[in-house]
């Protein structure tokens, strides 16, 4: 009993290395927290084991160097200190009472010297065991132990129990350090989702701002007062002092004030300029300003002073003066761009100095500057196509005019044409008929081909006469009960001649069946036949012509098929307008006049029907096809 009080004395108590272990896992499974780790175990090995002091320091990098230090960074051991050295070198624990020994057993004065060095090192420090504590064979910490409270050397058992500890510690730092490194990481997150948050909520700001004011500029075509608008919504709309737009005269190579924000305060400042700032302009090559700096580098031009943006048109003083009302910190200078020409910039004056401007602010402003550039852009436009507009409204005008001076000529002259050519058809056929005595048959023919050319032009003049009447709105239908197949037989009967004169086979294919009586304005549907069948046989230069009539539900459809030309695809569609004749047609044929066509399409569409064209393509022939609708 008296053992054992005298051992507890002087601290030589049976010390149950077990039990300490136990203990020191239970801390290191239950503590991630790096202070409070490393604090419990210096607490409980200076306790259990009966030493001095003990203390953990941590590899740390500072400014890229290796050092290591306590928690509270009152203790630091450099990387070439003599006992990071020595552990760096022999990767095991120092034991102080051995050095005395390894001393002994060196033989160099040099290597004495270090053990020297080391030895005094540990004893300024009272340590008694320096324990490297490794990961990955790598120092990640290390672990001072003071001397025995007893002033006995460190036994082996004593030894052996860092050597089963400091694998334990290293990982429980290590865990430690880790869940320190994610606290950080969580924090850091935190703060990083905050400013984004921030940052967004920002630039959801300005970008419903800046979809206000685009709404609103858009709404206008007036160049002035969309400038205007644009100005006063940089003070309204995004919450700056407000804002100048500038524009560039290329003709003076100078820029001039375009808009200024209108509100009360900048209405005060704008007292002290002795007239219109508009009035004003700087010359592109003053690059003092901060304006004509933008436009000539390309480039957001910061100033902190309100003269750099007026300068050289205002005075010093009165810049000044201007920026202490306003409450000035700063001027940045965007240039504006429409398509890739600068055409002017804006200074956005702001109450913030140049490095206090967040990145979303800057965007704005250089969003803003591309919004006034395609704005400026399209009303530029705007404003050519309303004056095209209205030099074509005036050609139109004019084409109006003589389009109505060129149908009243044709009319006039249509009329003027027709009685003779009735008066010479009607002679002809008398001296043909032998009403003026026998003619002689070489005389008949050329008479005969006079009267036959007499009757072309008479169509021709009553085409144009069709045109007139359509044009003037006086294109009237005379309906009459008509019997088409009987209609069909008369121009087939006119036409035969000329057929026959171009050795073509003109054939009519009458229908089996009974057809019903159409009520028609028979002469013009005549006129529609002998139109298309002329052309066929116009364009055919060899082959045949064959019309064929037939009833289709409600309709009747007439089509005449011929083996000529042929057309093209692309010009199908374009037949039937006004003067449009095929290409190469001319070669075949030179009277026509590109208007029959356009009258057939007019007289059929006026009769409720419809006129196309078919062709496979040139040289494979043609066929042109009109419907009549039957009346129930």
């Amino acid at each position: 009993m008296l053992a054992k009080w005298t051992d507890a004395f002087f601290y030589k108590g049976k010390i149950d290395f077990q039990k300490v272990l136990r203990d020191i896992s239970e801390i290191i499974s239950s503590e991630l927290d790096l202070e409070k780790l490393i604090f419990s175990l210096e607490t409980n090995i200076s306790h259990k084991i009966k030493v001095k002091h003990s203390e953990i320091l941590i590899a740390r990098t500072n400014a890229n160097n290796l050092i290591f230090s306590n928690v509270n960074g009152s203790r630091i051991i450099q990387a070439e200190d003599n006992i990071a050295d020595y552990l760096f070198r022999n990767k095991k624990m120092i034991i102080t009472e051995e050095l005395f020994r390894e001393k002994t057993d060196l033989k160099t004065e040099p290597e004495k010297a270090e053990i020297d060095k080391l030895l005094e090192q540990l004893d300024n420090q009272a340590i008694g065991l320096v324990v490297p504590i490794l990961a990955e064979n790598k120092i990640t910490a290390i672990f001072l132990i003071g001397q025995k409270l007893s002033g006995s050397p460190f036994t082996q058992e004593e030894i052996d129990f860092f050597d089963i500890l400091t694998p334990q510690v290293a990982t429980a730092l290590e865990k430690s350090k880790l869940y320190e490194e994610v606290q950080e990481l969580n924090v850091s997150l935190q703060d990083r989702v905050k400013q984004a948050t921030r940052d967004l909520e920002e630039r959801n700001r300005y970008l419903v701002a800046l979809q206000r004011l685009t709404n609103v500029i858009t709404r206008s075509l007036d160049y002035g007062k969309v400038m205007q608008t644009i100005a006063d919504g940089i003070s309204r709309e995004l919450g700056f002092i407000g804002g100048v737009l500038s524009f560039i005269d290329f003709k003076k190579q100078t820029i001039h004030v375009g808009a200024i924000s209108n509100t009360p305060v900048v209405a005060t400042a704008l007292k002290l300029i002795p007239k219109d700032p508009r009035t004003y302009d700087v010359s592109l090559d003053y690059e003092n300003n901060i304006s004509v700096k933008a436009i000539k580098t390309r480039q957001t031009v910061f100033s902190e002073s309100f003269y750099d943006s007026v300068t050289p048109a205002l005075p010093k003083a009165i810049a000044l003066g201007i920026q202490k009302i306003l409450k000035i910190k700063a001027v940045v200078a965007v240039p504006v761009y429409s398509e890739a020409k600068i055409i002017g910039a804006i200074d956005f004056v702001m109450s913030k100095k140049p490095e206090e401007i967040t990145d979303t602010e800057k965007e704005m402003m250089k969003a803003l500057a591309d919004q006034v550039g395609i704005v400026s852009r399209n009303l530029q436009y705007y404003n050519e196509i309303q004056n095209a507009n209205e030099e074509l409204k005036q050609a139109n005008i004019r084409l109006q005019q003589l389009d109505k001076a060129k149908s009243e000529f044709l009319s006039i002259a249509s009329h003027q044409l027709r009685t003779p050519l009735t008066g010479i058809k009607g002679y002809l056929s008398m001296i043909v008929e032998g009403d003026y005595g026998k003619v002689p048959e070489k005389i008949r023919r050329i008479l005969e081909e006079v009267f036959l050319n007499s009757d072309r032009l008479t169509r021709l003049v009553n085409i144009f006469l069709n045109v007139s009447r359509i044009e003037s709105g006086r294109f009237d239908l005379n309906l009459k009960e008509s019997d088409m197949v009987e209609l069909i037989n008369e121009v087939v009967t006119e036409l035969k001649p000329s057929a026959s004169q171009r050795q073509l086979k003109l054939t009519f294919h009458k229908p089996k069946i009974l057809l019903p009586m159409m009520k028609i304005d028979r002469d013009k549907i005549k006129d529609v036949v002998l139109n298309l069948t002329d052309n066929a046989i116009k364009y055919t230069p060899e082959g045949r012509v064959d019309i064929n009539i037939s009833r289709e539900d409600h309709h009747l459809k007439i089509s005449v098929t011929d083996t000529g030309v042929g057309i093209s695809t692309d010009e199908v569609t374009k037949l039937f307008e006004k003067f449009v004749r095929g290409s190469g047609i001319a070669q075949v044929d030179t009277s026509g006049s590109g208007l029959g066509l356009y009258i057939a399409k007019k007289i059929v569409e006026a009769h409720q029907g419809s006129i196309w064209a078919e062709s496979a393509g040139k040289g494979q022939g043609s066929t042109f096809s009109f419907t009549l609708p039957v009346k129930k």
